[in-house]
């Protein structure tokens, strides 16, 4: 079963815009949180303050929450 914070980068990824570049986006998130997300495995598992990070940070960029 896949990791909380893989399945949530998968759901990045698809809501990258055509016109943006996925790296672009992921180092975004990178800078905010303080962990590549371009190394993110399926089994990786962060802590539930990571993960409540993450989900500001995504929100903060794509103005959501996914």
């Amino acid at each position: 079963m896949a990791s909380k914070i893989f399945l949530l980068k998968k759901k990045v990824l698809k809501e990258i815009p055509n016109d943006e570049l996925p790296w672009k986006v992921l180092g975004r998130l990178m800078i905010k949180t303080g962990f590549s997300w371009g190394t993110i495995k399926e089994n990786e598992d962060v802590t539930p303050q990571q993960y409540e990070k993450a989900l500001l940070a995504v929100k903060e960029i794509f103005g959501k929450r996914l």
